[in-house]
């Protein structure tokens, strides 16, 4: 915490949990804790794996970073960091925790590829309406929601899914 003695190994534990869940900015955090070894052993490997699966998101730094972490492994280490990334998914949300409704737990295809559609017809490029998140249409949300005055979030929710359809 902020004024009290810092504990790496601590946060380490707390932003594998957020990573874990989803969320790209712990996901971008822990990468940087594996790379610089701060409460965890330094392993560039596992940095790797952490900012690919953030820049998944968008993340433009957690994309330059996952680049910068190629120069530190062998070509065998590269290729099993890209297939632990690959394969990672994120644990499934409890829809009770913090009163989340279950229909903004995690969206299905079919509502991604909703907003997709929607965004493109807005003149917003989110790339093909194939019902997959990647980082145009992640940016294509999040210039809408801006544009729309609603917190930036990247994500498809139920929400969102309205405010594209009032705005069609």
């Amino acid at each position: 915490g902020e004024g009290g003695q810092q504990d790496y190994a601590e946060a380490a534990r707390w932003f594998e949990k957020a990573a874990n869940s989803g969320l790209p900015d712990s996901q971008f955090n822990l990468g940087v804790l594996y790379e610089q070894g701060r409460g965890v052993n330094q392993d560039h490997g596992t940095a790797y794996v952490w900012y690919a699966i953030a820049a998944r998101s968008g993340d433009r730094d957690a994309e330059l970073r996952a680049e910068a972490m190629t120069t530190h492994l062998s070509p065998a280490r590269l290729a099993e960091a890209k297939t632990a990334a690959d394969g990672w998914r994120a644990e499934p949300l409890d829809p009770q925790a913090n009163g989340l409704q279950v229909a903004d737990a995690a969206p299905t295809k079919a509502m991604i590829a909703e907003a997709q559609r929607l965004l493109n017809a807005l003149g917003f490029d989110a790339g093909p309406a194939d019902g997959v998140i990647g980082p145009r249409t992640v940016t294509a949300i999040r210039s809408f929601e801006t544009g729309a005055g609603l917190t930036s979030t990247g994500r498809v929710s139920t929400g969102l899914l309205e405010a594209l359809r009032s705005a069609s």
